[in-house]
């Protein structure tokens, strides 16, 4: 039982890190945008 929530816990940790890492990449092509918006 408690390994199981320790799975759950650990699994829910690298899918926010991951989407974390996704939204800070967004954030970045977005401000790139912004700056050079004559690039596509």
């Amino acid at each position: 039982m408690l390994r199981r929530f320790a799975t759950g816990v650990a699994e829910c940790y690298t899918l926010q890190s991951e989407f974390l890492a996704v939204q800070e990449l967004f954030e970045a092509v977005f401000s790139w945008k912004l700056k050079f918006p004559e690039i596509d």
